[in-house]
């Protein structure tokens, strides 16, 4: 008899060990959620910095389809109205995950581009162009790479300036097989900036008087960035180029030329910035 009561009682000494050796997660692990409210006559529209992997609604009351043709952007709507908050989970090509707090509202509706969430963070905020699933399909792995590149935390303050444009290199990183060189440019002028063309080279670091200087030209492999830099603004230009040092006595070039005008600015980059190129993985 004495042994029936002991094992039930054992049984529940047990269970409340386990109980107590739960861990709750701590609140630093918590994703805090964007607020988001949606209509039910008005789609509300999302464009994101990298494509789109999944998405997961936790309630039906919400439809959530991706634009036919567009690989980073996602259509979010009332399925009907008056319905209770929910929330939506977006997972992306470069790793991250948005969660949204959803809710209704009768007139709501709009788009937002998401890669503008870099400004909370003292970035100036850029347009983020469209991924088409022809480019997320034919080279994800750059894409996901350019993404990485562009994320990351400006680790270089080497700046030129010229005819109220002010041009930083933020960061050099490489791969196996290629250099990542982003930078940005400012526009101190109230005219807005069209670039024509970019030119990189390696050419010697002393030119001799009357001497002509040899120089080497390097065509990017990719170009990434907007051609137009509105007035008082900024923006980013990402160059990958095959891995490569420069010679002793030479030094690393890059041009931007404007569009029917002249205000082209220069800026030269040594050996000694690019032994401090970070890996991207």
């Amino acid at each position: 008899m004495k042994q029936c009561i002991i094992l039930p009682l054992l049984f529940l000494l047990t269970l409340g060990n386990v109980s107590a050796q739960m861990l709750e997660l701590p609140s630093s692990t918590a994703l805090t959620p964007y607020s988001l409210s949606v209509g039910y006559n008005k789609t509300t529209v999302l464009i994101f910095p990298a494509p789109i992997k999944d998405a997961d609604r936790g309630r039906q009351d919400i439809i959530v389809s991706r634009q036919a043709g567009v690989g980073n952007v996602l259509k979010v709507k009332a399925a009907r109205k008056d319905f209770e908050p929910s929330s939506l989970h977006v997972f992306t090509a470069d790793g991250k995950v948005y969660s949204f707090e959803i809710t209704f509202g009768a007139g709501s509706g709009g788009t937002f581009d998401l890669s503008r969430l870099a400004a909370s963070t003292g970035r100036a905020a850029q347009h983020m162009p469209l991924i088409f699933p022809e480019m997320e399909d034919g080279m994800p792995d750059t894409q996901l790479r350019l993404c990485k590149v562009e994320a990351g935390q400006p680790f270089f303050r080497k700046t030129a300036r010229n005819h109220q444009l002010r041009l930083r290199l933020l960061s050099i990183h490489f791969d196996q097989d290629r250099l990542y060189f982003r930078y940005r440019i400012w526009n101190k002028s109230s005219l807005p900036y069209f670039i024509d063309f970019t030119r990189m080279y390696i050419s010697d670091g002393r030119q001799v008087k009357r001497a002509t200087a040899q120089q080497q030209e390097l065509v990017p492999d990719i170009t990434a960035g907007s051609k137009m830099v509105p007035g008082h603004s900024s923006a980013e230009l990402v160059f990958v180029v095959k891995r490569f040092t420069i010679p002793k006595g030479k030094k690393f070039q890059l041009e931007i030329y404007e569009k029917d005008g002249g205000r082209n600015i220069q800026m030269e980059v040594r050996n000694r910035h690019l032994y401090k190129a970070r890996p991207l993985f």
